[in-house]
């Protein structure tokens, strides 16, 4: 996929706001202010509904950036409509209200340049407050590679770390549009799923921003619920290896192992009802001394509560 490199190829960093006026334009100016130049900016206005306050940041950037408007389809639809129609060749995110440090595109370039397997590079992160106050830090560890379903949850990917190859979306597909909160988690699934190794960059490049407005605050049940409805999903889209350390036999205990793994992600997300069936699972796979008549009882009890599905017991 990786093939022969540009030395110097086009990025395209896009913007998806909805009624973004309040940090809009502190975005739009650090996508501009990169030290790489071969770059677009395109903002994707998402049909606000702000009285036209976001449309006339966007517009007072003339030719310097751009401006695509749709109907409100949420982040994922907004995204998807800008790689659709970015011309470079490699995506870059960068949500309305987060910024870049002015050497973000240079650094994942050149690291990509210079790593020919690699097709995604990622980065470090500050967490800032409304007043651009750093709040904390993220370093990923060093030399970290995501490569499995593990990976992909146990190491922070945060979507406008990522530097990303444009031939990953039509390998991996884009980003699913009925999933309006955590459509990134689902996303770097997927494309580890096929095959494709997210490297990261142990050095800050980026800033998210920690508001009450933000989406991760905003409606917080809404996206409870879709964690929870992307977890009762997991066993029916993978299998149980893929959430383990490649070439490891699946036994009893290691799938054991892998339900209550699971359950505690689920747990820490907010999953509450596919956190019961992945502990539930995970003590059914430990009953051992059991024999094969009581197992069979005891595995029709727990159906009452683990859909037929997601159980992987033989």
């Amino acid at each position: 996929m990786q093939g022969n490199r540009l030395e110097n190829p086009r990025v395209s960093i896009v913007i998806p706001v909805y009624n973004g006026s309040n940090y809009l334009r502190m975005a739009i100016d650090s996508a501009l202010a990169q030290t790489y130049t071969n770059i677009e900016v395109i903002v994707v206005n998402d049909g606000s509904t702000d009285s036209g306050a976001t449309e006339l940041i966007c517009q007072s950037y003339g030719t310097g950036i751009k401006y695509l408007v749709k109907e409100n389809g949420g982040v994922s639809s907004a995204l998807n409509y800008g790689i659709e129609q970015m011309c470079g060749e490699y995506f870059s995110w960068l949500s309305h209200d987060d910024l870049y440090l002015p050497e973000k595109i240079q650094r994942q370039v050149e690291y990509l340049r210079h790593h020919k397997d690699a097709c995604i590079v990622g980065s470090g992160l500050e967490i800032i407050d409304a007043q651009n106050r750093v709040i904390k830090r993220y370093i990923p560890p060093r030399d970290a590679v995501v490569e499995n379903g593990r990976d992909v949850m146990e190491i922070w990917i945060h979507g406008c770390s990522l530097l990303i190859e444009r031939n990953v979306f039509e390998q991996a597909g884009v980003f699913n549009c009925a999933n309006k909160t955590v459509q990134d988690l689902e996303m770097w699934l997927e494309i580890v799923r096929k095959g494709i190794r997210f490297y990261f960059l142990p050095d800050i490049l980026c800033q998210w921003r920690m508001h009450d407005e933000s989406d991760s605050f905003a409606g917080r049940q809404k996206h409870f619920g879709e964690v929870d409805q992307l977890f009762r999903k997991l066993p029916q889209r993978y299998s149980l290896a893929f959430f383990c350390d490649n070439g490891m036999p699946m036994t009893r205990g290691v799938k054991a192992e892998v339900y209550e793994w699971l359950g505690e992600q689920g747990r820490h997300r907010g999953a509450v009802n596919s956190v019961r069936k992945f502990f539930l699972l995970s003590w059914l796979h430990n009953l051992n001394i059991l024999g094969s008549e009581s197992r069979r009882r005891l595995k029709k009890l727990l159906s009452t509560f683990v859909h037929k599905n997601t159980v992987f017991v033989k």
